[in-house]
Order: C-alpha cells, then structure tokens, then sequence
C-alpha cells in the first residue's frame, strides 16, 4: 500500500523549489543594487554590508517561477531624522529618493515606490527595496506611505528565526510543506499570504502528530492541513512576525475543496490507485505534482 507518495512528494518538492541558477539571478541582482545604494548612502561599494534578504527568499520559502526578491537596505540613521522632519508624506519622499539613487545604475530598468518599497522590475523577476533605519539586532523602521504616510517597526530577523525553529522541530518539514501550500494557493487562487501560510504551517505542525515524519507521510500531512486550516476561519492568529492577524473566510471554500480533493487521494493512496490520487492532487496542486511518478 501507499506505493507511490514518497516518490509523489519528494519529486513535488524537487519541482517547485528554486534552482541554483534562480538564487544566483537573484542574489546578484540583490548585491548589486546593495553597491549602488551604499554608493550613495554609505561612501562604499560593498555588495554585501547593510543588505538583509527578507521575505520568503530569506526563509527559503521561494517557489517556481520566482517572481520578487525582498530585500532590506539599512540607511544611515541620520537619514531617519532627516527625513522625519520633512513636512507631508515624508515616507513616500524617502521612497522617491532611494528610488532616484538606483536611477543611474539602471538606466533601462522600471521602476517605482509603492507602499513600503521601491520595486526594481527586472525582466527576470522583481526586487522589492524596503528602505529601513536598524533599532536593534532584530527590529527595524521601515516607511509606509499608505495613508498619509507612517513608520512601522518589524522584525524580520525574529520572523525567519521562528520558521527556521519550526522546520528543524519538524524534521525539515515546515519549509517543504509551505513551498506546497504556496502552489496550491497559486494554483487555486487562494486569497493568502505568504507569511499568513508561514505561520499556519507552522502551526498546524506543532500540533500534528505526523510532524516529524518523512515524505511517506506527505499525504495526511496535506490532508490535515487544509482540515486545520478550515478551522481556522474568521478567527485571530499570532504569525511569526510577532503581529495579530484577522484570518477571514475568503479563502475558505478553496480550502474545503482541497481538503475533499485530499481525502480522496489519501483514499486512492491507500489503495495503490496511483494515478486516480494523481488526478486529485493535479486538482489542487496543478500539474507540479505528477500524476504516476
């Protein structure tokens, strides 16, 4: 029995997680655009020194294709009181200059500030800049120019520390699991966030009694999940990054769809009807999981 899941799940994750040659795009992209704002903010030319990769690059939760790269670059702190005793929306000016500084290193490249960063679209994928003032090891000042304009304090360091603890508590599973969930939720157009599908794998995890185990178990894993999951709905979580979270139900109908194409799987699976479980798991997690593997 359940003849086909281990080779099913370990050729899933195989699938869909970033290849050298993507992290090498990235990286590269990331360093130099780290040169070219330590150039101007810094007096250096360091690929490497006030640049911190956040997001799901930095929690190496990325998924295929890659699409963005967020990334922080600390300014100095003078910036900060500089630019806080600017009148009107003094976040988004910072945004225009961070963005105008990149300007003469690429020339041919779009851009734009947006939010909390600028984006620089390159034609391989996307680097979010988020301009940030350092308080602390961990914590950070970021801008958001959304209403009017405002400071937010964060910690991304303790954010991907606290993934980086589930996934060795979990046997390496955490990370494996949300790169799936995160196909499912492209997939199936799941109204989620990554880092909302980062804490709640992690979650779900620390109450699963088939956390530590290995991909033979990948089926009631992902099974589980989306039961977990719908339990969830209209109710207020913790996520990693230490802030309360309203968890809606608007994603909530694709979850039970997904929990009942599941349970079928795990049915098929059973069973050794491979490519019946196959076809159910295309249902929800497309043609990145193989219907015979």
């Amino acid at each position: 029995m359940w003849i086909a899941v281990t080779k099913r799940f370990s050729e899933f994750n195989d699938n869909i997680v970033l290849t050298d040659s993507q992290i090498d795009d990235g990286d590269s992209k990331c360093r130099g655009i780290t040169s070219a704002l330590n150039s101007k903010y810094w007096s250096s030319d360091s690929e490497d020194v006030h640049k911190l990769v956040v997001g799901s690059w930095g929690k190496s939760t990325a998924v295929r294709p890659p699409y963005d790269v967020d990334m922080f670059f600390v300014l100095p702190n003078t910036e900060y009181f500089r630019v806080d005793a600017l009148g009107g929306n003094k976040q988004s000016t910072l945004l225009q200059e961070v963005k105008t500084a990149l300007e003469p290193f690429y020339p041919q490249t779009t851009m734009r500030g947006d939010g909390q960063v600028v984006q620089v679209k390159f034609n391989t994928l996307m680097i979010e800049v988020v301009p940030a003032f350092e308080l602390d090891d961990t914590h950070y000042r970021i801008c958001d120019t959304n209403d009017g304009g405002s400071w937010k304090d964060v910690d991304p360091v303790g954010e991907i520390s606290r993934l980086n603890q589930s996934n060795t508590a979990s046997s390496y599973n955490t990370k494996k699991l949300v790169r799936m969930f995160k196909i499912w939720r492209d997939e199936c157009g799941v109204p989620l966030k990554s880092y909302v599908l980062e804490t709640l794998t992690a979650d779900f995890l620390n109450t699963s009694k088939w956390a530590n185990c290995s991909y033979f178990y990948y089926d009631w894993l992902v099974r589980d999940f989306f039961e977990y999951l719908i339990g969830l709905s209209n109710t207020y979580i913790w996520t990693l990054d230490g802030h309360l979270h309203w968890l809606d139900d608007s994603w909530k109908s694709r979850a039970e769809s997904a929990w009942d194409r599941a349970r079928k799987a795990c049915d098929f699976e059973t069973i050794d009807l491979v490519d019946a479980a196959g076809e159910e798991w295309q249902k929800i997690f497309g043609y990145w999981i193989a219907k015979s593997p």
